[in-house]
C-alpha cells in the first residue's frame, strides 16, 4: 500500500511554496508515496500547485462571521477529503485551510506536524501546535510554539526558485 501524506496551506504563497518545496524533494529523494494539496480556494492557489493533485477548501477570509462559517464549511469539507485521501500523515504551514485539516486530522487521531516559516507563529500554527506531532522552524526561538516540539530545518524552497 502506498503511503499517503496531506499537505495543508492556503490563502498565500508564504503557505503553499513550502509544501510544494517539500513535495519536490520528496520526489527527488525517490519517496514512491502519494502527496496531495489541501488549500483554500482564493483565485491563484491551484496556479501554485500545478502538477499535483489538490483539493480546495472554503475558506478565503473576511470578516470575522464569514470566517467563522467558513471555518465550519472548511471543517466538514476537511473530513470529506480525509476520508477519500486517507493519509497517514498532515505536514501543514497554517492558515485557515491548516486549522480545518489539522483538526479534522486530529479528531481522527492521524498525525500531524507543522512548518513555521516565519520569525512569529502565525495564529493558526500557534492554535495547532499542542496537537502537533513536531514543529520546524526557519528561524531559531520562535515565539508563540512549545519549544520542547520545535525543531531547526530551514525552509525547503522551490526547485523553480532554486533555478533562476
Amino acid at each position: 500500500m502506498t503511503s499517503t501524506i496531506l499537505l495543508a496551506g492556503g490563502g498565500t504563497g508564504g503557505h503553499i511554496f513550502p509544501l510544494v518545496a517539500l513535495a519536490e524533494t520528496l520526489g527527488q529523494a525517490g519517496w514512491n508515496g502519494a502527496a496531495h494539496f489541501a488549500i483554500g480556494n482564493r483565485p491563484g492557489e491551484a496556479d501554485w500547485v500545478e502538477g499535483f493533485s489538490h483539493t480546495e477548501l472554503p475558506l478565503c477570509g473576511g470578516s470575522l462571521w464569514r470566517r467563522l462559517g467558513e471555518i465550519c464549511s472548511g471543517e466538514i469539507a476537511a473530513w470529506k477529503l480525509l476520508n477519500e485521501v486517507q493519509p497517514e500523515l498532515v505536514i501543514a504551514t497554517g492558515g485557515y485551510v491548516s486549522l480545518a485539516v489539522c483538526s479534522a486530522a486530529w479528531t481522527r487521531g492521524i498525525p500531524y506536524v507543522l512548518i513555521e516559516p516565519n520569525q512569529v507563529a502565525g495564529k493558526a500554527n500557534r492554535l495547532l501546535s499542542q496537537g502537533a506531532k513536531r514543529i520546524y522552524t526557519a528561524f531559531p526561538g520562535v515565539a508563540g510554539l512549545p519549544v520542547s516540539k520545535v525543531l531547526l530545518t530551514g525552509l525547503p524552497v522551490r526547485k523553480k526558485v532554486l533555478e533562476q
